[in-house]
């Protein structure tokens, strides 16, 4: 995103700039992409998708701990002799399976993954709104307002700056209108 947004790329170890600035655009694309799917995440109906797909594993993790493992743990057979083996503790007696609370487990840390994700998201989007604002408040060098306002506007090459600006006006205004992520976890 740096050389992108900076308008620049590297081809066989030299840097270049780009003459219709793809690299700002690439870079808008994927600014709007990340926007988008932290938008897409605050419906409401998405985060209810979110919450049963997180609790249908859960409920799993449950099934596993009180149904399947407690009957099945000592069903395991040594390889070479075809025994079952039994879990024993250092005086010998059989032990029961003990549950490791797996249902827990899995929801704190998906409650932890999500805060995290979304952190690194807001941070991610934060840092390049404000590139984005000092690219949109950039001033143009006389070279470029010498050239020609009627070129073609293609999706990823864009000659005139003032297209170009109102694009990245487009996008700060829909990252000042996102919204709050909320956790669906908490």
């Amino acid at each position: 995103m740096d050389m992108m947004i900076q308008n620049m790329y590297i081809e066989e170890k030299k840097t270049f700039k780009w003459e219709e600035n793809e690299g700002k655009l690439a870079a808008l694309g994927v600014f709007r992409d990340v926007l988008g799917v932290y938008k897409y995440y605050q419906q409401d109906h998405i985060q209810k998708i979110l919450v049963t797909q997180v609790k249908r594993i859960a409920d799993a993790f449950e099934y596993l701990e009180t149904e399947v493992l407690p009957k099945h743990h000592n069903f395991f057979k040594d390889k070479k002799t075809n025994e079952k083996i039994k879990f024993q503790d250092d005086k010998g007696n059989e032990v029961k399976y003990k549950s490791h609370n797996l249902k827990d487990q899995w929801n704190t840390f998906m409650k932890e993954r999500f805060a995290e994700s979304k952190t690194k998201i807001e941070e991610w989007l934060k840092k390049w709104n404000d590139e984005f604002e000092k690219v949109y408040n950039e001033k143009r060098s006389l070279e470029e307002r010498a050239k020609p306002e009627s070129l073609p506007s293609y999706c990823g090459r864009e000659k005139d700056n003032d297209v170009l600006k109102k694009r990245i006006k487009l996008l700060l205004d829909a990252y000042k209108d996102r919204g709050d992520w909320k956790n669906p976890f908490d």
